[in-house]
């Protein structure tokens, strides 16, 4: 097993994910329990769902 990990925004990361998605790549995105604003942490969460 081996693991990518991607820093950055809410945006940039829905934008790896359907990327990921549209190319068949098997992924799952987890929380990473940061410390982020509540606004970036439930984009983030929002944007988990989604790829769920």
């Amino acid at each position: 097993m081996a693991r990518i990990e991607i820093s950055g925004t809410p945006d940039e990361l829905e934008r790896i994910g359907t990327f990921l998605k549209n190319n068949n790549v098997d992924f799952k995105m987890v929380n990473d329990f940061a410390n982020y604003s509540l606004e970036e942490q439930k984009m983030f969460d929002r944007i988990i769902e989604k790829f769920k």
